[in-house]
This record gives structure tokens, C-alpha cells and sequence, in this order.
């Protein structure tokens, strides 16, 4: 494995958002364990280690997102073909790309509502999306699918069911050790509860619902306010922007997690939610729905509820969460250096 050469594929290289910050981490941790990495991107946000090796091709610029990964995804063919043709290298893959040997799926998958689908054929951006999903998961070069976890690989067999052809691991992402607070419920009471959401995809990630949920637990159990990390704050509602129970506090790159007593994370379609396992490594407890799929990793301090149940039970389960001293611990489930390794014993070996 020491003369083994993988090149990672993502437009933008660095931590910001739940992919790039996913191949961030794997590169690095891979780095560490001496292996030689590369990674093509588009645009490097931060300083990575001088130890990967960067290769850049030019941004397409489009307001169009799928035609901008069409032309994102030719570049990357040409350099490929140009830099690395003679060269034995694993091409490990993050985007819509058709030159790989392991692609990494953070989903969701491109899924047409039953009363759009006579008409998907129509429409450019659906049928690009569909080709570039074929083409990133059944090539014919491609020999493992990296699904991120197993309510993604469900999704996607029952979409591409010729996908069982292929080599399928769920590849978790990981989380760093983080020093855990302790904090006395009681005394917390005593001047209301602090809560925190965190997404820019807020639609998908439950913000409407959280709103419901925080007024019912002000009305019924204690004051309290809940503080929305990643949304500008022009891109809310207005009624959200102007709730006496909301805090807007827009995109940051580190979460001062001592300060909430909770995680609401109520996604209606989460494939992973890396913020969660980020909030249990912090000892913070997190109320979420059994749609994301880091539950599946089964922590103590998260419950996990139907996204059909009522807003009075999500608030009463929130309220027994944060009053179990219990669910103060951190928690690591899953590490980056785990994941690496996963990659460097059963991916990586079987692909050359």
C-alpha cells in the first residue's frame, strides 16, 4: 500500500459543507496513515496539508448548477487522461464523475415524484442529473459504491437495482474527539433553555418544524430560545427572522457548542447529518427523526422520532432529553482515522 497512489475528486476542497468537509477530513486522515493522496478540485478553501498533492482545473462558470458539474466533470476527464493515463492510481470519486474506480455517494439520489415522471424526459436538468447518477454509479470502470449509509444504499438499489453488481460499503463519515461539558440541568432551568439548529438547507433540514416544536416547549415546560446556525439571514421567512424565540446567527465556521443544551435536527431527507455525530462528540444531546442516517449508529444521546409524530411529543421527548444528565457524555462512535483505515484494508487494496 506504501507505493499506492489515490486521487480524490470534489469541485470545492476544504470545510465548507457536509461533502467537501467529508473529503477534507478522509484526505487528511488518509495522509497521516502514509498514503499518497491527491485531490482534483475546482477551488481550495483553507490550507491543506503540503503532503496532497493539488490539481485544479479551471471553474465553469454557470448559474446552472448541473451544467456547471457537466463541465466540472469534462476537465476532470481531460486531466485525468493527460496526467495520470500511464500511472497506476485509484480514482476515487465525490461528484457526478464517470472515471472512477470508488465513488463515495453522500446522496440524496435523484428521485422523480410519480406525477413528473412522463414529463422528466423533457426537462434538460432532470435528464443531466439522471445521466450523470448512471454514469457516477455503473460505470463500467467503477468497482466499489461508497454509500454514506444504509438508508442511502436502500435508496439507491431500489432506484439502480443493477447496482448489486457492484461492490457496496457503507463508508460513515467520522468525528473528532472533542473535550465534553458538564452541565447541571437544574441551574439551566432557572434561566430557560438554549437550543441550537444548524443547516443552510433549512426547508429539508426541519426548521419549520423546530419552530413549532421550541414554541410548544416555551408554552409547556420553560423559556427558551433556539439559535439557527447556517442560513444568511435574508434567506428566512420573515416570521423567523422576527420570532422572540430566535436567534438568526448566519453561517460560522466553529459552533460554540457549550453554550446549548440541544441539538434540533428534525430533517425530513438527511442521508448522513454530520452535524449530529459533531454535537454528541461536544456531549450535546440531540433531538432528531429517524429520516437522517446517522442514528443508525445508535448514540445514547440522541432520540430519534417519526417525522409523523406530534409537535406536543417531539417537545415532551426534548424536554426528558436535556434533564438526563446521562446524555451529557460525549460520545465518538466513529472516527476519521477509522473511515481511513476502513478505506486502506477493504477498498483501496481490491480496486488494483
Amino acid at each position: 500500500m506504501s507505493n499506492l497512489e489515490v486521487v480524490h475528486i470534489v469541485r470545492r476542497y476544504g470545510l465548507v459543507g457536509g461533502m467537501e468537509s467529508y473529503v477534507w477530513e478522509l484526505t487528511h486522515a488518509l495522509t497521516e496513515l502514509g498514503l499518497k493522496i491527491g485531490v482534483i478540485c475546482e477551488q481550495i478553501y483553507g490550507s491543506p496539508s503540503p503532503n496532497i498533492k493539488i490539481h485544479t482545473v479551471a471553474v465553469t462558470k454557470c448559474s446552472s448548477r448541473w451544467r456547471a458539474m457537466l463541465g466540472f466533470r469534462t476537465k476532470v476527464d481531460e486531466l485525468i487522461t493527460k496526467q495520470f493515463a500511464d500511472r497506476k492510481i485509484v480514482i476515487h470519486s465525490h461528484e457526478r464523475t464517470f472515471n472512477h474506480q470508488v465513488t463515495t455517494f453522500h446522496g440524496p439520489p435523484m428521485h422523480i415524484k410519480a406525477h413528473w415522471w412522463r414529463f422528466s424526459w423533457l426537462n434538460p436538468r432532470i435528464k443531466a442529473w439522471k445521466h450523470m447518477e448512471r454514469d457516477e454509479l455503473l460505470g463500467p470502470q467503477v468497482k466499489f459504491v461508497l454509500p454514506v449509509s444504509n438508508r442511502i444504499m436502500e435508496q439507491l438499489l431500489l432506484l439502480h437495482p443493477t447496482l448489486k453488481c457492484k461492490r457496496l460499503v457503507v463508508a460513515y463519515p467520522g468525528a473528532h474527539k472533542a473535550p465534553c461539558r458538564q452541565t447541571n440541568p437544574i441551574r439551566r432551568r432557572e434561566r430557560g433553555e438554549r437550543f441550537i439548529f444548524v443547516g443552510k438547507e433549512w426547508k429539508r433540514k426541519g426548521l419549520r418544524l423546530a419552530v413549532e416544536v421550541i414554541e410548544h416547549y416555551a408554552s409547556h415546560f420553560n423559556h427558551c430560545i433556539m439559535e439557527i446556525y447556517g442560513p444568511a439571514h435574508s434567506d428566512l421567512p420573515r416570521f423567523i427572522r422576527r420570532h422572540p424565540n430566535l436567534v438568526v446567527k448566519g453561517w460560522s465556521k466553529d459552533i460554540p457548542w457549550s453554550k446549548y443544551d440541544a441539538l434540533i435536527h428534525l430533517a425530513t431527507s438527511e442521508p448522513f447529518g454530520m452535524v449530529v455525530p459533531e454535537a454528541r462528540s461536544h456531549g450535546v444531546p440531540v433531538l432528531t427523526t429517524k429520516l437522517v442516517g446517522s442514528t443508525e449508529l445508535g448514540y445514547q444521546g440522541v432520540v430519534a422520532l417519526d417525522a409523523s409524530e406530534s409537535v406536543e411529543e417531539y417537545a415532551t421527548s426534548l424536554s426528558t432529553l436535556i434533564n438526563e444528565k446521562k446524555n451529557r457524555s460525549s460520545e465518538i462512535k466513529w472516527t476519521w482515522k477509522q473511515l481511513a483505515l476502513k478505506h486502506m484494508n477493504e477498498i483501496y487494496p481490491l480496486v488494483t
